[in-house]
């Protein structure tokens, strides 16, 4: 009976074990990545999403990936490679994704050569997402014939600011003014210190969903009019229950 207690206990530890995640690379290696799209979920845990706001729109963006066959990419901090009740309190688990990283505060140094489109959920968007915002536009070429369109997925996206919580087209105009203006700083977060993104004549574009809400010029110093920027990146806020339609639209262009 004793040898039998000892037995199951074992596997049991083990099964615990077997559920952290297993990481491909950390937040300091470059990683290259060729595909035109993406699914980012970044730090999606009830560790800070203590009440779980954006649990459902994280799993709808995940099954959303798989069905689509689109690449897709988690980012865990370092707890949740050793400890499975850290990784436990992840909304995805490794079997969900493609990709599995570590990244202490959302910061990443993926190059996206051939990037189009990348949907992005997780938090906190005012801290670590904002990181990984900044980090995507570092790492992504923008070419002058199409833009980078960036989905923020609200209802898969948390912050501790609740007027953040979720982003919507009444908050986003604040949101970019604070966080992404000027060279995307990230003000409340910089773990490492990280330089501005330096962008050469390109414009940021703003929709809730499909409806264009406002246009700034991320390189306002360079003299170039607005309408006469050659490059665009675009930040749209969509639903999780809009991704489908989405999709199609994106592979009808």
């Amino acid at each position: 009976m004793f040898k039998i207690t000892i037995v199951s206990l074992l596997l049991f530890t083990s099964n615990l074990y077997a559920q952290v995640f297993l990481p491909e690379f950390q937040d300091n290696e470059v990683k290259i990545l060729y595909e035109h799209n993406y699914v980012i979920i970044s730090h999606a845990t009830r560790k800070w999403d203590e009440d779980d706001s954006s649990r459902a729109g994280v799993q709808a963006l995940a099954r959303f990936a798989n069905l689509f066959r689109i690449t897709s990419l988690a980012a865990v901090h370092e707890g949740a490679t050793t400890d499975p009740r850290e990784a436990g309190d992840y909304f995805v688990s490794q079997k969900d994704v493609n990709h599995v990283y570590v990244s202490g505060a959302g910061q990443h140094k993926i190059r996206y050569v051939q990037a189009r489109n990348i949907f992005i959920a997780g938090g906190n968007l005012t801290l670590c997402l904002c990181e990984t915002i900044r980090d995507i536009v570092r790492g992504a070429r923008i070419p002058r014939q199409r833009p980078l369109n960036l989905y923020l997925v609200q209802d898969a996206i948390y912050d501790w600011d609740s007027s953040f919580d979720p982003i919507t087209a009444n908050t986003v105009d604040r949101f970019v003014a604070s966080y992404i203006l000027p060279d995307f700083l990230c003000p409340d977060q910089n773990w490492y210190n990280f330089p501005p993104v330096r962008l050469n004549k390109v414009k940021l574009a703003i929709y809730n969903e499909n409806r264009l809400l406002k246009t700034y010029d991320l390189t306002p110093n360079d003299q170039v009019p607005l309408n006469q920027l050659s490059k665009t990146i675009n930040i749209k806020i969509i639903s999780s229950k809009n991704l489908q339609r989405a999709y199609a639209e994106l592979i009808r262009k």
